[in-house]
């Protein structure tokens, strides 16, 4: 590593033969990536999960939700995620569920631009492989 960076001086680890590449990539990748890292920084806050809007039955026998055809009860509204493995399930508000609705939404979109960066990344990867 350089003193005081984080990158690897991939000139001298592979003889200079990285003349065009460089050890950030090319011009059109350095630009994909910077355009994806400025959507990242721009993500608000995220959540992992999904939230659901169910109607169940009581159980209580002669309730409505036991008649043919049932009557559930509801809407009741959901946040489940994974926990150290484990599924967890919280019970949300309506207006709660909303407000859950959307950071899972910027989430998602989180995900959705890392897996693009790292793409941009492995094909900079693949070209400085090819390199002679």
């Amino acid at each position: 590593m350089d003193e005081g960076t984080n990158s690897i001086n991939t000139g001298r680890v592979m003889g200079g033969a990285l003349t065009q590449l460089g050890p950030k990539g090319s011009p059109e990748h350095r630009r994909r990536f910077e355009n994806y890292r400025r959507a990242l920084a721009s993500t608000d806050f995220f959540l992992r999960g999904s939230v659901v809007k169910r109607y169940m039955p009581c159980g209580r026998a002669g309730c409505r939700c036991q008649g043919s055809p049932p009557r559930l009860h509801g809407p009741y509204y959901q946040w489940t995620w994974k926990e150290r493995g484990k599924t967890v399930t919280v019970r949300l508000t309506p207006e709660v569920a909303r407000v859950y609705g959307a950071w899972i939404k910027n989430g998602r979109r989180l995900d959705q631009i890392a897996r693009k960066m790292e793409a941009v990344v492995r094909e900079a990867a693949e070209e400085l492989r090819r390199q002679p």
